[in-house]
């Protein structure tokens, strides 16, 4: 069999992860901070038989889960739990698997969970993932009547039986300006060092916007080009499939000894 079918094969198992992309993107256009997924980098190789003979080229990933790390739209909201990173920079927090990861989503929830004491909270974003503080442990907050949440990512409260408004500091949000190493999408859906790193530790090097919310950084516009060019390559290679399969069984009926 002419190896052009491998060729096609390969094409549309990449048109098929590059779809996926895409849906996973529009998925979560309205999700806070969500970063884009980009379309896997790949590089020309060759279809390598047992003789080494380079007759067809054809497409190998060379990295995944990248994604676009660029600023997405910020509003204001004046909710006090809704943070923003105002320039570059990211939150530190544990995904449901207990892994340390980092991530831009700014809408915080306060989690009573039953392994607290009364009237304490843990501090998550609205995925559930638990909010690091600056020595990278979950961020528990008491009960408060007013949350102040500064540039710098400290955090006072007002309790309830304070005196004259006075407020309490109670942590820090843990956070860091540049990682300064190469990062990718995890499974979980956190920032993650690409294999064979390690995240560094908080820096604190990130400017904190209180009542302000960034949004995904996701263009409709561009996905859904994508999407409908990614329909007709998928139609191309699928003719090409048709027509590779016609030769081959007319080739075969050529190489057929006469009755």
């Amino acid at each position: 069999m002419d190896k052009s079918i491998y060729v096609a094969l390969n094409a549309m198992q990449s048109l098929k992860n590059d779809m996926r992309s895409h849906a996973q993107n529009l998925a979560n256009i309205n999700v806070p901070g969500y970063k884009t997924d980009l379309r896997s980098y790949r590089g020309s190789t060759y279809l390598e038989t047992e003789n080494a003979l380079t007759t067809r080229a054809y497409q190998r990933a060379i990295s995944n889960n990248q994604f676009d790390s660029s600023v997405g739209a910020q509003q204001r909201t004046e909710r006090p739990l809704d943070v923003a990173i105002l320039g570059k920079g990211y939150f530190f927090i544990e995904d449901g698997k207990n892994k340390i990861a980092l991530s831009r989503r700014g809408d915080l929830q306060l989690d009573q969970s039953k392994e607290l004491a009364a009237g304490q909270s843990y501090l998550t974003d609205g995925a559930g993932s638990k909010v690091l503080d600056n020595n990278l442990q979950p961020i528990v907050l008491p009960a408060y009547s007013e949350i102040v949440i500064t540039e710098l990512g400290e955090i006072y409260v007002e309790l309830p039986d304070a005196v004259n408004g006075e407020r309490t500091k109670v942590s820090v949000l843990g956070t860091i300006g540049d990682p300064k190493i190469p990062l990718q999408k995890g499974l979980s859906g956190g920032i993650e060092a690409v294999s064979g790193k390690k995240l560094p530790l908080p820096d604190q090097g990130a400017k904190i916007g209180q009542g302000f919310l960034e949004g995904s950084n996701v263009s409709s516009v561009h996905e859904l080009v994508y999407t409908m060019d990614n329909q007709r390559r998928t139609e191309m290679v699928t003719k090409f499939l048709k027509t590779a399969r016609e030769i081959d069984e007319s080739s075969s009926k050529l190489m057929r000894p006469a009755d």
